[in-house]
């Protein structure tokens, strides 16, 4: 019986059995390594080859081995958390960095795509 090649960015892998820790290094560095790649992120629709590219990078960069799953849900959680933050009113900004350094630089991102597709893991 034939076993299907696995694909480094196949999302139907099973799941890791527990939650992974990001450190500040690695978090910024994901940030970093969308923003080298968004170009792509944003011409291509289907962009699992992208954040395959990406998760390798990040591999190599930090020394720490990341599948695209994990990145694409880090990923996911950091917007998760900066629209909380949009939402969050009764914040200041200061207040907002503190909660998430990297609050900037979504606004930005968010601010670039607002004509285009959101840049959510899809």
């Amino acid at each position: 019986k034939l076993v299907p090649a696995h694909r480094p960015y196949d999302l139907q892998a099973p799941a890791p059995a527990s939650r992974t820790f990001w450190n500040h290094y690695e978090t910024g560095l994901l940030v970093q390594l969308w923003l080298e790649f968004e170009p792509q992120f944003q011409a291509n629709k289907r962009n699992a080859g992208v954040w395959a590219q990406l998760a390798q990078r990040l591999t190599e960069r930090s020394g720490r081995h990341r599948t695209v799953r994990e990145c694409r849900i880090k990923w996911k959680n950091m917007w998760a958390k900066h629209r909380d933050l949009i939402n969050a009113s009764h914040m200041s900004a200061d207040a907002k960095l503190r909660e998430f350094p990297h609050f900037a630089e979504f606004s930005a991102i968010r601010q670039r795509t607002t004509l285009h597709q959101q840049p959510h893991a899809n």
